[in-house]
């Protein structure tokens, strides 16, 4: 890992694909591959937008696995994410 690596590159650094990362009761499971394809997902959606390291981006929503997926897609592609609350 570089010296100037993001925490996700450090998030990263200790996925093990196979591995259960998220299971939501009623719905499935999640592994850390899922969360690596797609949090990598999201940060090429962000990149493609013109969102960039350093941009803020704001979210209003509910708690759900796509919500952490955004989370995780602007920690890879280091931008800072702002939740803003649903209520």
């Amino acid at each position: 890992m570089s010296a100037n690596a993001n925490i996700y590159a450090r998030f990263e650094a200790g996925f093990d694909a196979e591995a259960i990362f998220l299971e939501v009761p009623g719905d499935r499971s999640y592994t850390y591959g899922d969360l690596e394809a797609c949090a990598a997902r999201v940060a090429n959606t962000l990149s493609d937008l013109g969102v960039g390291p350093g941009d803020c981006v704001s979210a209003i929503a509910e708690k759900s696995p796509a919500l952490l997926w955004l989370y995780l897609g602007c920690l890879r592609a280091g931008c800072v994410y702002h939740p803003l609350n649903p209520a």
